[in-house]
């Protein structure tokens, strides 16, 4: 039997998630680090796979003045591989690594804890790439892209024949170039590089991982810059490859929740649990989903599933106790949000569900006070802080809830409903320029949003423009599918001179 060597490559990934609002996490990073690793192994002259590797990756990286590619100056440990790559990618702060070992042909290759896959004793030597595999060669033709977390890296891997010409790899490097860029937020380089592979007549079917790892990360990319169409089509993709891939129906699933598609988000969600009944993270967003559908009793059975696996899961535990207080269970509902202060005093979640309860019964200073904490304990406070001005506007209070609207607008410029409920507090203090200023750029971003004709159509008719309001309103009346904000508008044109 001839040997064959394996080019293991972990890339430091993080999947997204549909938890508290957060978006996919990104690894704060100046520099995108490579690192290229020998492994301990019979030599093979005249160079070793990490030269080669070194070489290759060397000549795609020259174009990015943010990327250093280095050679670790010590081979990996035969004995705990992971481990020490790991810590290697984190003592440098790395976000790839590749290292190289040698396996024979034939045996078995176990690619999960639950699957094993026969490799024949063909003599043929395979190139590997990962704890998961994509075979080609010898008659094997089967996709597996299954990412495996360890202390948040992910490893992937590929076999193909040793004598693969160096340029076949050239795009699978390429890919993981494109995904160490999407995980420290470049999308735009992290797009460029990855749509290229896709592209790239060298990238076919021959090709399934590098074609999958591209696809996946498309997916990703094209979901944070709010290309939902493209990274459905990506997912889709990548799903075609591998179908029953647990992190792509994630992906996917956190995909067509945020769209509001519930039909296909619970059918992905539903099989990512099929999959992996034990990850408490389909169940968590599935859970989330339900409670927004309206159905609590189906989300807070599969918040107790998250519960269950982790006790300890803070989001859960809130988002169970808000399930419970829409259900009209208070007791239940502020012992969870009580029990997720006591695991984590820091995470601003639950003061903004206990300020929401407030909110429900009426108790708007109070809701600000719990506001007023989430505050004080969040990075990301817009959310918060247009919350915590509705509670002014209750209060009558239009100045101070001009002030947090602002400060939310400030953070999160697009915010909509932060532009349009300070136009109606700048309407209540007659302040009526800003007022229009906020409510005709609305109208220029989002012109099929009935509701902001309505509230022009107020401002106009206090300033005395009669004809425009006329036309604001009579829009509300053709276009609104709410029968009382026909009504209101209808009762404001009956009110206007002739």
């Amino acid at each position: 039997m001839r040997l064959a060597f394996s080019l293991i490559v972990s890339v430091l990934v993080l999947f997204c998630s549909i938890g508290s609002g957060s978006d996919f996490p990104v690894l704060q990073r100046d520099v995108v680090r490579i690192i290229i690793a020998d492994f301990e192994g019979p030599d093979i002259s005249p160079t070793t796979p990490a030269d080669w590797f070194y070489e290759t990756f060397g000549s795609i990286v020259e174009e990015y003045d943010f990327v250093e590619i280095s050679r670790l100056d010590r081979p990996l440990s035969s004995t705990a591989r992971s481990e020490d790559a790991i810590d290697v990618l984190l003592a440098n702060d790395a976000t790839l690594i590749i290292w190289a070992d040698y396996e024979v042909s034939g045996g078995v290759v176990t690619l999960s804890p639950d699957h094993e896959m026969p490799i024949p004793d063909t003599g043929e030597s395979y190139l590997e790439v990962g704890s998961s595999s994509v075979m080609r060669g010898s008659g094997i033709s089967w996709v597996h892209v299954e990412p495996v977390s360890l202390f948040g890296v992910e490893e992937h891997t590929l076999a193909a024949p040793m004598d693969t010409p160096v340029q076949d790899w050239v795009p699978m490097c390429r890919a993981y170039l494109g995904a160490s860029f999407v995980v420290t937020g470049r999308y735009a380089d992290g797009l460029e590089v990855l749509e290229e592979v896709v592209a790239s007549p060298e990238t076919g079917t021959d090709q399934p991982l590098t074609c999958a790892l591209s696809y996946f990360y498309l997916g990703i990319t094209y979901h944070q810059l709010g290309n939902h169409s493209a990274a459905e089509a990506a997912y889709n993709r990548f799903l075609e490859i591998d179908p029953d891939n647990y992190s792509g129906l994630v992906n996917r699933g956190n995909l067509y929740y945020e769209v509001g598609d519930s039909d296909r988000a619970i059918a992905d969600l539903s099989r990512a649990i099929e999959l992996r009944p034990e990850s408490p993270d389909p169940y968590y967003t599935r859970g989330t989903f339900y409670c927004q559908m309206g159905e609590q009793e189906l989300g807070i059975l599969d918040l107790d599933k998250v519960i269950e696996i982790n006790p300890l899961d803070v989001d859960a535990i809130s988002n169970r106790g808000f399930a419970y207080f829409e259900l009209g269970m208070l007791e239940e509902a502020v012992a969870d949000m009580n029990r997720a202060i006591e695991i984590d005093p820091d995470d601003p979640t639950s003061y903004s569900n206990l300020a929401f309860v407030s909110m429900a019964l009426e108790e708007y200073e109070e809701a600000i006070d719990w506001f007023d904490m989430a505050e004080a304990r969040s990075d990301q406070p817009e959310a918060i802080l247009y919350h915590r001005g509705c509670c002014y506007c209750y209060l009558v209070d239009f100045e101070r809830a001009i002030e947090d609207f602002s400060r939310a607008i400030d953070l999160y410029p697009v915010y909509p409903s932060a532009r349009k409920d300070r136009g109606r507090a700048y309407l209540e203090l007659e302040e009526y320029d800003a007022a229009l200023a906020d409510f005709d750029s609305l109208i220029d971003e989002f012109p099929n949003w009935t509701e902001i004709y309505y509230w022009r159509g107020c401002v106009l008719a206090q300033t005395g423009d009669t004809e425009d309001a006329r036309s604001d309103l009579n829009y509300v009346l053709d276009s609104a599918a709410d029968f009382g904000l026909r009504a209101d508008a209808w009762s404001i044109l009956e009110s206007l001179p002739e």
